[in-house]
């Protein structure tokens, strides 16, 4: 896997990694083919009854010893891909060595194909092809290449493939229409739009594709811009630097010339980062380079990808997981044509063949969504970090809030650590109120909630702002109406049939939901177990504020944003109507905790910050932390003052004390003191081991002897096994096993357990470095 991509084949016989997570394949390079094998290339091999797409990680001179030559089949076809860009295949083959999972699922997945949709078919016989037969444009092209007139055709067939550098106008998406939802009846519109999403369309190519009315009627609504096509000419500078944005880009520009390590630039809400980002990506512009931007998730992140088209006209790709595959391919295409200069995307955009990587920003590098924990397990940040490193770019982390594991690279001179210290412009950060819960209750109060869910303080500055035309942020990381039901007669609840969860109660509509496996059940009007009328909504929940929020303040209009809301009317619907003025109110969940900037919000209030303080996980207070400070973040960013209000049973803890007090690097350097005196990441790396399947006796033994295996291993800590947090989702119980210890142990437990002979009816999985223990 470690071969020279460049090195030729000595023989005939070349191993394959195919898009299925199996081990390295043998195959035959035939004898009639004009071209040795190369490491790296793409090939279509056959594998059982059918094919696969793979890729060609090692020469051999020799066939294996332990396979019969006869039994060795030859590869079916190569297709006309270009090759892996080395950068590329270095931080892939080094992802797949890391994080123990095979190779191949990470190149099909990560590297979108690049084959144009459109095929011919053959009116005669054409070299070898008869008759008749449809083959890939591509495939005729590269049959072309040496034909007299193979320049005209090429040139024929990719200009209606829309790859030709033409003059005239770029058409791109406005801040507002990249919000907007638009009604599926007006379909060419829709498909405009849709394409738009991914990137910048030349005028004529627009028209061409989806018709002129289409892009006139978006033009109108101002929701597509159009910008004069070409590189040359000055681009736009941006507002004026305070002394630290300037100096932060003075030492990010001396860092481009020859990067030796990571940049962390920590500066706090509302400092101005993404102006750092923006001028330093200019000076990459400007000298020929290509741009990278990764953000946790697009649709939560709308003005970045906006301020990025508003300073780069014509310029700019965004790349995310809703794209079609002929969007994606085309994106990879320009984005390798050098044509997309600077593109912002989520994780995956890592992989994209880039042409001159010079700059990757990833944005909110504390996020956990820059996780990916299924299928194919990689950290978005750490693979920016080895893939700047390979491709010789400069990677730079921004954050208000840096990750532990981040806090420490810096504490140990692996990142240069640029700090923001205060906020842009006329912003100032706002003053923070802690509001205990516990004041006013007694004995009668069957429980906590059973009383207003907005404390006073927080009702009178939401009156007072309201009453100014003023908006408001509130937080309350619980969607549905209540946490679950319970019969106060008999005391029985209502849990999942699949999941060991209880039933989340919802109110509009009325119903049971399972937030993990989406089972739904009717809400009984008697309690099954004593039939009794007594069935009452434990807890508060989303929906539950939503209508408190109307009974107190019947003239605000409040917005809600959770996976429900944002399911019927899409997220960006509900910021953008937010951002307009037609909500006084911003209810939401977590999401609300992203780089979101309201310039008439003054008031944030969190009516719930307990929520995930004692979760079963040695990131937890981290999770919480960030959580508080981001949202706290949002009031006061222009020149109306903000006020945060942090509703708590526990005020005395030190994390919200230091909230409190913007004390950021202080709750990180206790929090990794804390981590070092017990052992765990990044003082120490970790490795866990989840073992799911039916039945839980049969998965806790087959775990137990994983463990049994593992403790022989020299260097190893084991934690379990046992249970995990959350035991069981749709139907398969899980148990989980925690492994610490110094790295090279480590890697030796995941050489172990790549080779664990399947057992029936439990699946492994490992995961390096987790994010999360539920």
């Amino acid at each position: 896997m470690d071969q020279d991509p460049t090195r030729a084949a000595p023989s005939g016989w070349i191993e394959v990694v195919v898009d299925r997570p199996l081990p390295p394949l043998t195959y035959r390079w035939p004898d009639d083919l004009d071209c040795p094998p190369k490491v790296g290339r793409e090939v279509e091999v056959p594998l059982g009854r059918g094919r696969a797409r793979g890729w060609i990680v090692a020469l051999h001179a020799a066939p294996p010893d332990d396979v019969a030559v006869g039994r060795i089949k030859p590869i079916i076809d190569l297709p006309a891909a270009a090759p892996v860009p080395q950068p590329i295949w270095q931080t892939l083959c080094w992802a797949a060595d890391y994080y123990g999972y095979p190779l191949g699922p990470y190149l099909a997945a990560l590297l979108p194909k690049e084959d144009p949709p459109g095929k011919v078919r053959l009116l005669a016989g054409w070299q070898e092809h008869p008759a008749g037969k449809t083959l890939p444009i591509r495939t005729l092209l590269a049959g072309l290449t040496p034909h007299p007139f193979a320049r005209f055709w090429m040139g024929w067939l990719q200009g209606h493939w829309g790859t030709v550098d033409r003059e005239g106008r770029m058409l791109v998406l406005s801040a507002q229409g990249r919000a907007v939802t638009i009604a599926p009846r007006a379909h060419r519109q829709l498909a405009l739009h849709n394409a738009l999403l991914s990137h910048p369309l030349e005028e004529a190519d627009a028209v061409a594709q989806f018709g002129r009315d289409a892009v006139r009627s978006l033009e109108a609504k101002g929701w597509v811009v159009g910008h004069k096509r070409g590189r040359e000419g000055m681009l736009p500078m941006g507002p004026q630097l305070n002394p630290d944005q300037a100096a932060a880009v003075a030492r990010l520009t001396e860092m481009l010339t020859a990067p030796e390590r990571p940049a962390l630039l920590f500066g706090t809400t509302g400092s101005g980062k993404t102006e750092v980002y923006l001028r330093i990506a200019r000076t990459v512009v400007e000298r020929g380079g290509q741009v990278l931007v990764v953000v946790p998730e697009i649709a939560l992140t709308p003005q970045t990808a906006a301020r990025f088209e508003d300073r780069f006209p014509g310029r700019v790709g965004v790349w995310h997981s809703a794209q079609g595959a002929t969007d994606r391919g085309d994106l990879a295409r320009r984005v390798r044509a050098g044509q997309v200069q600077v593109l912002v995307g989520t994780r995956s955009a890592l992989f994209l063949p880039w042409l001159n990587l010079k700059l990757m920003v990833v944005d909110e590098e504390h996020d956990n969504a820059l996780s990916q924990e299924e299928g194919m397990r990689y950290h978005g940040r750490d693979l920016a970090v080895v893939l700047a490193k390979n491709a010789g770019a400069l990677c730079l982390l921004g954050t208000a809030t840096p990750s532990v594991e981040s806090w420490r690279n810096a504490e140990m001179g692996r990142y240069e650590r640029i700090d923001l210290p205060g906020r842009a412009g006329a912003g100032r950060m706002p003053e923070v109120r802690l509001i205990d819960l516990r004041q006013g209750r007694d004995e009668t109060d069957r429980h906590p909630f059973d009383r207003p869910l907005i404390a006073a303080p927080l009702r009178q500055a939401l009156e007072e702002g309201l009453a100014k035309g003023e908006q408001a942020i509130l937080l309350l990381n619980r969607r549905g109406y209540a946490p679950f039901l319970r019969c106060i007669g008999c005391g029985a609840e209502f849990a999942c049939e699949h999941c060991a969860v209880p039933l989340t109660y919802h109110h509009h509509p009325r119903r049971l939901l399972c937030h993990y496996c989406g089972h739904t059940k009717p809400v009984p009007d008697l309690c099954p177990t004593c039939q009794q009328m007594l069935l009452t909504p434990i807890g508060v929940g989303i929906q539950q504020v939503e209508g408190w929020l109307n009974q107190i303040l019947p003239k605000a209009k409040v917005l809600r944003l959770d996976r429900d809301t944002a399911r019927l009317k899409g997220i960006g619907t509900i910021l953008e109507a937010f951002r307009q003025g037609e909500g006084d109110i911003l209810l939401g969940t977590q999401m609300l905790a992203k780089g979101h900037d309201f310039p008439k919000v003054t008031t944030v209030g969190v009516v719930l910050a307990d929520q995930g303080l004692s979760l079963p996980d040695f990131r937890a207070q981290e999770r919480l932390f960030q959580t508080l400070v981001q949202t706290s973040g949002r009031a006061g960013r222009a020149e109306l003052p903000g006020q945060v209000f942090i509703q708590t049973f526990e005020p005395e803890h030190p994390l919200f004390g230091q909230i409190q007090r913007g004390e950021v690097a202080q709750f990180l350097d206790e929090e990794l003191a804390l981590r070092r005196m017990l052992g765990y990441p990044p003082d120490q790396p970790m490795l866990r081991v989840l073992a799911r399947g039916k039945g839980k006796r049969v998965v806790g033994q087959a775990l137990e002897g994983v463990a049994r295996t593992l403790a022989k291993l020299p260097g190893l800590i084991l934690l379990g096994p046992a249970p995990a947090p959350i035991e069981r989702i749709q139907g398969i119980d899980r148990h989980h096993l925690l492994l610490r210890g110094p790295r090279p142990a480590l890697r030796s437990a995941l050489r172990l357990l790549q080779q664990w002979p399947e057992e029936q009816g439990v699946n492994l999985r490992w995961e390096v470095d987790p994010v999360q223990m539920m």
